[in-house]
């Protein structure tokens, strides 16, 4: 039994850092993906130098090689909980925390995780690398550097030469990351027996010069294109997009203060007591001194029956501290870990769309508990487009234009307009802002993934190989890289590629770089109703009617409505293009829709929305919506006398 609750600590650690891994799979697996699909690591020697430039550039290096094994969520997750708890070993070792409290390990580990789950939106404008490992990995080697300095000898000044070299070689390497290594030591020197009060004092006022002086002297003589305001901030992740986001730095300003707390702490913990039966202090027996003297025996007794109880007490309490800070913990994570449906399914609709299963990406579609963001119906139009069923079932799923969750000015064109303008032939579009992301964010996989499909579709032969030879030195990407370069190499096969076959078909000679302003759902619209209406591909033509719908242009509706029934004689109709072509009809009087093909179910569902709206014409327009959308939601109708406040952007 002693063994076993020897063994309680060790087994709460595991236990919360396997949950914490096990919540990350279930709940945040497309959010993983995303993050790689948002990193670059490159095996070449340039990719290593260029993250070099930058103070804490070892970090990034680092990082973004741990980042790429999200790819496979539970790859990256174990790496992810492997530095964790090499974390909390090289904490517990480096400031002796006594097995009993092992518990406390868990507080860095949690606010790292908040700092993961807290994320959201921040993903597609965060500019350092491979911020979901570089703080466990930034801290993990500061402790350890600490580590080195406590175990040196204080003879010879060996502790101070150490503390003088980790300013000058970490802080190029680990950023703010090896500042705090420094501040650290700081602070152990003064708990550390073997040291006088002289050299704790000459380590210390070194030491916090240095701190200082180190970041400045680099920032002059290497570092000169990084800015000044965020030289001791180096390697923690950029929190300000037209405004500074501070309350984001809490996870690591909370990591920090416990290193320190433990540093100060060093020395103090006491010594371990041995553990009996249940987890608590093992009691030597009190043996009464002679059998005739029953008083002293029974006070002996006494005596050992009482400190058996503190003990006990002791013990519980020890168990309910340790419930007390997980659960904590656990409180402090959930608040902070964004939660946003909305978020998440545009993540899971663009992994759907990214391995092109468009049936899957409709499957997400299906379940939507709030009101959806544009980029999630723009993402759901597309799939329903390549699946041939737009025409019949683009408004029997729920309309919205939600704002985003987030203080951030976030464009569509970041989160889903690249996927967007590719799939709907746009490719300077997606060209551009592929090229402006990376030249303002860095080069990331999902960029160079569309920089090369677009070249391959513009018949940009030596454009495209450039990105596919990079794409070729990453480690999960390579084989996408050699997919694409034998279909570069074979325009025929490029042609008919289920992934490239749609997108030829929207190819127009109105794909002129301009500006769209930054709304990708307009802009995308207006472009195919500009097509010429003579165009006789059947695929075009049907898109630039689909615009013309979802625009609601009644003076641009028509040719393109006729325009399809000359190219579709003979096939069924799509019902909300005979929807549209019966509410316009009625509506103007300007077309004798007579002789138009109309299903009766059609007819009829019009006539009876036309009776409860006159039945209704004297409730507010809200009232009106809420009686009419069990009956009428899924129709043009419904659509274009009730959802007008709708923004479009």
């Amino acid at each position: 039994m002693r063994k076993t609750a020897l063994l309680i600590p060790y087994a709460l650690l595991a236990l919360a850092v396997a949950v914490a891994a096990a919540c990350l799979l279930v709940f945040e697996s497309d959010l993983l993906w995303k993050v790689q699909e948002l990193n670059l690591f490159s095996s070449n020697s340039d990719f290593f130098r260029e993250q070099m430039v930058v103070p804490g550039g070892m970090l990034s290096w680092m990082g973004t090689f741990f980042t790429q094994f999200f790819y496979v969520p539970w790859m990256g997750v174990a790496f992810l909980c492997g530095w964790w708890l090499l974390l909390a070993f090289f904490t517990a070792k480096t400031f002796r925390i006594p097995q009993r409290w092992l518990v406390l390990l868990l507080i860095p580990v949690a606010f790292l995780l908040m700092a993961i789950v807290q994320s959201g939106y921040w993903i597609y404008v965060q500019k350092l690398r491979g911020d979901f490992f570089v703080p466990v990995i930034g801290f993990s080697l500061g402790i350890l550097l600490v580590w080195i300095y406590r175990s040196l000898t204080s003879r010879y000044f060996l502790r101070f030469l150490f503390l003088v070299l980790t300013a000058f070689a970490a802080y190029p390497l680990m950023g703010a990351y090896g500042l705090l290594a420094v501040v650290l030591m700081v602070l152990i020197c003064w708990r550390m027996p073997d040291m006088t009060v002289s050299r704790r004092l000459i380590d210390s006022v070194v030491g916090l010069l240095c701190c200082f002086a180190v970041p400045l002297l680099f920032y002059r003589y290497v570092y000169y294109q990084t800015d000044i305001d965020s030289i001791y901030m180096a390697a923690l992740p950029i929190f300000s997009y037209e405004e500074r986001y501070p309350s984001l730095y809490l996870p690591y300003v909370v990591c920090a203060l416990f290193f320190a707390i433990v540093a100060l702490a060093y020395g103090k913990w006491g010594t371990e007591k041995a553990v009996g039966e249940n987890g608590a202090e093992k009691l030597e027996p009190i043996k009464a001194v002679g059998t005739k003297n029953s008083k002293r025996a029974k006070t002996a007794s006494a005596a050992s029956q009482k400190s058996s109880r503190k003990a006990h007490r002791r013990v519980v309490a020890w168990y309910v501290a340790q419930v007390a800070v997980i659960a904590v913990l656990t409180w402090c994570v959930s608040a902070r870990w964004y939660k946003d449906f909305n978020f998440h399914k545009e993540l899971s609709m663009l992994r759907c769309a990214e391995r092109g299963d468009w049936n899957a990406l409709m499957a997400e579609a299906e379940v939507q508990k709030d009101e959806p963001t544009r980029s999630i119906l723009m993402l759901r139009n597309l799939a329903l487009f390549r699946l041939g069923r737009q025409g019949d079932e683009m408004y029997r799923y729920p309309s919205g234009s939600k704002k985003l969750s987030t203080p951030l000015a976030i464009r569509m064109n970041q989160i889903s307009g690249k996927t967007i303008y590719f799939n709907y032939g746009q490719l300077n579009y997606c060209y551009r802002w592929c090229l402006e992301d990376g030249v303002e964010y860095g080069w990331k996989v999902e960029y160079l993934k569309y920089l090369t499909r677009c070249a391959m579709l513009n018949g940009e032969r030596q454009v495209a190989l450039k990105y596919i030879r990079l794409l070729k030195t990453t480690l999960f990407h390579r084989e996408w890289a050699e997919r694409h370069e034998q279909l570069l190499n074979d325009p025929k096969a490029l042609k008919k590629d289920a992934e490239f076959e749609p997108v030829t078909h929207l190819l127009t000679s109105n794909d002129k770089l301009t500006s769209d302003n930054g709304l990708a759902e307009i802009f995308l619209n207006h472009q195919f109703m500009d097509v010429d209406v003579d165009t006789d591909d059947p695929l075009l033509q049907e898109q630039t009617l689909l615009s013309a719908i979802w625009m609601k242009d009644i003076g641009v509706f028509w040719p393109r409505y006729f325009k399809y029934l000359q190219l579709h004689q003979g096939q069924h109709v799509p019902t909300h293009y005979q929807e549209v072509a019966m509410l316009y009809g009625n509506l103007e009087h300007q077309v004798d829709i007579s002789k138009l093909p109309f299903d009766e179910s059609v007819v009829r569902e019009y006539q009876n929305f036309s009776s409860r709206a006159q039945q209704y014409g004297g409730m507010s327009e809200e009232s009106m919506k809420n009686l009419l959308k069990p009956e009428f939601g899924h129709t043009f109708y419904y659509e274009y006398f009730l959802n007008r406040d709708q923004e479009i952007y």
